[in-house]
């Protein structure tokens, strides 16, 4: 089940290059609702990632400047609150 939604997830997204990389983040997502065993952590991931992706796009195309640290940075802190606020999400 996990390889077919994350193949599937993957699939919504255009070009070679995204499909691949969405199915790796389908396989994480199914994961995360695997492990913490509801859905609102993976949605909470995957809100923080496209959020973190148009701001970086947003940000590089003003700029200049690509800041793959502050969205691992993000990240971290995003599975942080996810793992101290499990029960209440």
């Amino acid at each position: 089940a996990v390889i077919v939604s994350s193949i599937l997830f993957g699939a919504a997204h255009s070009g070679i290059y995204s499909i691949l990389i969405s199915i790796a983040a389908g396989i994480l997502l199914c994961l995360i609702k695997i492990k913490y065993k509801n859905l609102s952590s993976s949605i909470f991931v995957h809100i923080c990632v496209n959020a973190l992706l148009l701001i970086n796009s947003i940000y590089y195309f003003y700029n200049g400047v690509y800041f793959i640290a502050l969205i691992g940075l993000v990240m971290f802190s995003a599975s942080l609150f996810i793992r101290s606020n499990i029960n209440k999400i």
